[in-house]
């Protein structure tokens, strides 16, 4: 790959990307910023050794942050038609580009003799730099500063770091996370001057991409006022619900209560409204008063609650488990009577079945496979349907507005792993559908700060629009660790082992992962919300994982940024 001499105008940060001084509030405009002529060619495209394939990607510029943000990239194709993007790993170099009048190429960055990847820079920090989409356009920033000598370019977090030192810099260990070099390349003219900054930050387009279109969540209810600033007001000016899990463990500590009054307009019980806490001993005496207490709160604090849920095979009581095959329909109908007429008025969304189905679909999901491990199947082979012909019937007849649901893991995304599982759930759901017994769909998402399936989330997110069914997140996690399989199993596990390290990179990925999976669900119309498995990292039950919005002591993690900044940027 090699260096080149002359520079070219190319893309703007359309909606104006803003820095914001490491010392000051001040912002800066990054308007007109221009990248070196000859680092991409046109018409030409490698072939195979695909490292990962993108969709709706803005320009060759945003193509080449994808590049610079995968450790396994070396080169990439865009072609602006399509606006889709390939990356290639260095197995692509080994031959020759073909013509492809359509598409471009280029390489991870466009000065690799002088860009070490990663390393990161820490002398003092003259400017800390948002929404900068590539290595090349971090250095300029450097050579319109005075006071920087050296930069750090963040391609996951998309930051730039100028420092007015390169004297004093550290090596990363795994995967190449950050890219740094000098003010100047040796061999490089200087860019062109950098615009003058204004007062007042622009607001930027998340990810690079230009075009969002605003989307209507046509049910939205407001539950009571926001305070401006927070999650819960950004989601509420979205039509969107923002939430969270709620553990009763945890409900005298009133920082924990504080938060989710402040920062969510949607809750769920984490297993307090589940049949074996509510129903123990048997199914006509309820315990009411685990599942009440959450609640009563999310009424108190004028949030929406939503029910979790009716049926699950996990959650079984052993009184239950006893009987006959016609008996367990009647404990389910009379459980399901029971918590209508007790939550009809507090809970809209209603987790009627939950994860019905087993990991392994053999023919690709084609005829759903059920769980056989728990007392529900084969003992009731139409349990699930069975299940959500109760609470249409028995919600129908309260006259009060409701949702029912369908909720799973391993089932989000199309492509990849999850696609066996997901196609099942598709199929299932379509069966329900046809008699107008379910209104939407959970995607559970406990996942990792690997997950690279969020383009087969959208197409999954699109086919049930398609049946006219809401799609929500309903226990999202983004862990460092992950899940290893069981032998025999195609998809997840029961073992989750965390990751050794949690640093920066770590960080960085996670907010990632959530501001794209946040953007998914705000350009989806039938996206109605994106809830939390929890609220902190303190609680939660992927232990020494750090899957959360906030850390061990509340504060706000890399990835609250990112679902704030991608849920205020959104449609700008």
């Amino acid at each position: 790959m090699a260096t080149t001499a002359a520079f070219l105008l190319v893309v703007v940060l359309a909606a104006g990307a803003y820095a914001k001084d490491a010392t000051s509030n001040q912002g800066a405009s990054l308007r007109g910023l221009k990248v070196p002529e000859g680092c991409y060619t046109p018409g030409k495209d490698y072939a195979g050794s695909d490292v990962v394939n993108w969709k709706d990607i803005s320009s060759a510029e945003h193509c080449q942050s994808k590049c610079q943000a995968h450790a396994k990239c070396a080169v990439f194709n865009y072609r602006d038609n399509e606006k889709e993007c390939w990356l290639k790993s260095e197995k692509a170099l080994e031959g020759k580009p073909k013509d492809d009048p359509r598409a471009l190429t280029g390489p991870k960055t466009c000065f690799p003799e002088c860009y070490e990847e990663g390393v990161q820079f820490e002398s003092k920090l003259v400017l800390r730099v948002r929404n900068v989409l590539t290595a090349e356009a971090c250095q300029h920033l450097c050579q319109g500063n005075k006071e920087c000598n050296a930069f750090t370019f963040v391609p996951l977090q998309m930051r730039c770091k100028l420092h007015r030192s390169k004297q004093k810099k550290t090596k990363q260990t795994g995967d190449a996370l950050t890219i740094s070099g000098p003010k100047q390349c040796k061999g490089a003219p200087p860019m062109p001057d950098a615009p003058d900054a204004p007062d007042t930050p622009g607001a930027p387009n998340p990810g690079g991409q230009e075009k969002f279109q605003l989307t209507t969540k046509d049910s939205f209810i407001k539950f009571g006022k926001s305070q401006e600033g927070t999650l819960r007001a950004l989601a509420d000016s979205r039509k969107l619900y923002i939430g969270s899990a709620i553990n009763t463990a945890n409900m005298n500590d009133q920082k924990y209560l504080r938060t989710l009054a402040e920062q969510y307009n949607m809750a769920v019980a984490e297993w307090e409204c589940k049949m074996s806490e509510m129903a123990p001993s048997n199914g006509n005496n309820i315990n009411w008063g685990l599942c009440d207490k959450i609640a009563d709160f999310c009424e108190a604090s004028r949030m929406g609650f939503r029910y979790h849920a009716l049926a699950w095979y996990y959650s079984i009581p052993g009184w239950f488990k006893g009987l006959s095959p016609n008996d367990k329909k009647t404990a389910l109908k009379t459980f399901t009577d029971k918590v209508v007429d007790h939550y009809v008025d507090k809970a809209l969304w209603w987790d009627v079945a939950n994860e019905a189905l087993n990991d392994n679909q053999p023919d690709g999901g084609k005829t759903p496979k059920y769980r056989e491990d728990g007392a529900l199947y084969p003992a009731i082979p139409d349990w699930v349907s069975y299940s959500f012909h109760l609470a249409h019937k028995a919600l129908s007849a309260k006259g009060k507005p409701f949702k029912l649901y369908y909720n799973d893991y391993g089932v989000a995304s199309m492509d990849g792993w999850s696609s066996g599982k997901s196609n099942a759930m598709f199929n299932m759901v379509k069966g329900l559908a046809k008699d107008n017994s379910i209104d939407g769909v959970g995607f559970q998402l406990h996942i990792n700060t690997y997950y690279d399936l969020v383009p087969g989330v959208r197409k999954n997110i699109q086919r049930y629009g398609e049946l006219g069914l809401e799609v929500q997140f309903t226990e999202l996690d983004v862990g460092c660790g992950e899940w290893q399989a069981p032998t025999g199993e195609m998809v997840g596990g029961d073992k989750w082992v965390p990751c050794p390290d949690w640093d920066n990179g770590q960080a960085a990925r996670q907010a990632e992962v959530y501001s794209r999976l946040m953007a998914v669900c705000l350009e989806e119309p039938n996206c109605t919300a994106f809830v939390m498995w929890g609220v902190s990292d303190k609680n939660t039950w992927l232990k020494n994982s750090r899957p959360l919005l906030y850390d061990e002591n509340y504060a706000q993690k890399p990835a609250w940024w990112a679902v704030h900044d991608m849920m205020k940027s959104y449609g700008k």
